[in-house]
């Protein structure tokens, strides 16, 4: 209130980065139109004004998606110039070979694969994986990690990129707690129905949330390392699992890794940026496409495939 103009409230706001510790990111009120104006994963601002009857003018301003999360702050608040350095990508599948975020003790690149037969986590050392069920291996070494603890390096990884985006699907894993309130369990199905995960998407990208699982718990923030719920009733099938805020998939998407929807194709994208297929996909009010390059007008089943490599990334994206 009291400010001349908009540029002066602004200036006025920024100004608080004086009281702001980087060394011990959080919220204060010193502080909070400073940090919300920096907000990394804020992508839009409104501003409005109004006259006082004493001749001052007041400026609403509105933040979509909002900020000020507690515990996000170190990753959405940054010093001014890591602010301005360009993302990483971090997505598993850059480097052809492996999933490049998932990483065996030696280095090498790992890759998600379905298990021949019988084997055991090298880093939890728990739990037996039966012939068939999802793992990360890096045959080099002969080193393996279950759904639970890959996870925990996938991420990490994304997790200094995953300020905007849109979300990507950690199959059959959850985190837990953090939910906002009146989210909880909307859709206990044994099978996942992709137009409920849709609308349950929605509903998170209008609250700014960090991620969301497909059976309605949105959520403030993801913990580091996500848990394995394959063998809980209502988590089976593709589709099924946790989505995560992710900068390396277009914001309004998801992406389900490893899937595919048969059939349905207008016309096939032949570039090698998912940004560029998700715009072409949206001008032709499209659905979804894959990595493939095929743009579909609506989704059958959809069912774990290994696609053909985009950008990096093998799967299907769905348009939210």
């Amino acid at each position: 209130m009291g400010h001349a103009n908009a540029e002066a409230a602004t200036d006025s706001f920024y100004s608080e980065i004086h009281q702001y510790n980087y060394e011990r990111p959080g919220f204060s009120k010193a502080t909070g139109h400073f940090t919300q104006l920096v907000w990394r994963a804020t992508q839009r601002l409104g501003i409005a004004a109004a006259q006082c009857p004493n001749g001052s003018r007041v400026y609403v301003y509105h933040y979509q998606p909002q900020g000020n999360y507690i515990g996000r702050f170190p990753t959405n608040v940054l010093p001014p110039q890591e602010a301005q350095m360009p993302h990483r990508s971090s997505s598993p599948g850059n480097t052809g070979g492996g999933d490049s975020s998932c990483f065996c003790p030696q280095g090498h690149s790992m890759r998600r694969v379905a298990t021949n037969g019988a084997s055991l986590c090298d880093s939890c050392d728990t739990g037996h994986f039966e012939q068939g069920s999802s793992i990360y291996s890096c045959r080099t070494c002969d080193y393996e990690l279950c759904i639970s603890c890959a996870s925990e390096q996938l991420f990490a990884a994304a997790a200094a990129t995953s300020a905007g985006g849109g979300f990507k699907l950690y199959e059959n894993c959850d985190s837990y707690g953090d939910d906002f309130d009146g989210c909880g369990p909307t859709w206990p199905c044994k099978e996942p129905h992709l137009q409920a995960v849709r609308q349950i998407a929605a509903r998170a990208e209008r609250m700014g949330a960090a991620a969301f699982n497909s059976i309605g718990c949105i959520k403030h923030s993801v913990r580091r390392k996500l848990s394995d719920v394959s063998s809980n009733n209502g988590w089976h099938g593709p589709g099924a699992g946790i989505y995560v805020r992710d900068s390396d998939v277009p914001r309004g998407w998801l992406f389900l890794p490893d899937t595919d929807s048969f059939g349905q194709d207008i016309v096939r994208y032949t570039g090698d940026c998912v940004f560029k297929a998700a715009r072409e996909a949206e001008q032709r009010q499209a659905v979804a496409f894959n990595t493939w390059g095929y743009i579909k007008h609506s989704l059958d089943e959809i069912k774990p495939k290994r696609c053909q490599a985009m950008g990096g990334m093998r799967g299907l994206f769905v348009r939210i």
